[in-house]
């Protein structure tokens, strides 16, 4: 009986998590000295029936700097957000191509950060 509560608020706990986070992705680790090269929030409008998309291209010239880390970080509430996913580079390397999708007839409002050292 002891543990119900703990069980209870385990429950409460998950399924506030299941409604109100995005579909956030990360790839790569952050460590202690990385730095944040760049950010770029996406936001587009939706289009009904329809899926909105976009690339965010980081292609640096001239850098030494080498990426250690990817986030996409969904804005949205519920399931209605965006996902993405690397099609080019990523961690380990100097560049990285990240495709940002909306769910169908929903818009699109996410944030892509790139770090590395």
């Amino acid at each position: 009986m002891k543990y119900f509560g703990v069980l209870a608020f385990i429950a409460v706990t998950a399924t506030l998590m299941a409604v109100t986070e995005g579909k956030n992705s990360t790839w790569g680790v952050i460590g202690p000295k990385d730095i944040l090269l760049h950010r770029e929030i996406v936001s587009l409008d939706w289009k009904l029936f329809r899926v909105v998309s976009r690339d965010v291209e980081f292609y640096p010239r001239n850098t030494t700097r080498t990426i250690t880390a990817v986030r996409a970080i969904d804005f949205s509430k519920g399931k209605s957000g965006g996902y993405g996913y690397l099609t080019r580079g990523g961690p380990g390397f100097r560049n990285v191509t990240v495709h940002l999708k909306s769910q169908r007839g929903q818009s699109l409002n996410m944030a892509v950060e790139i770090i590395g050292y």
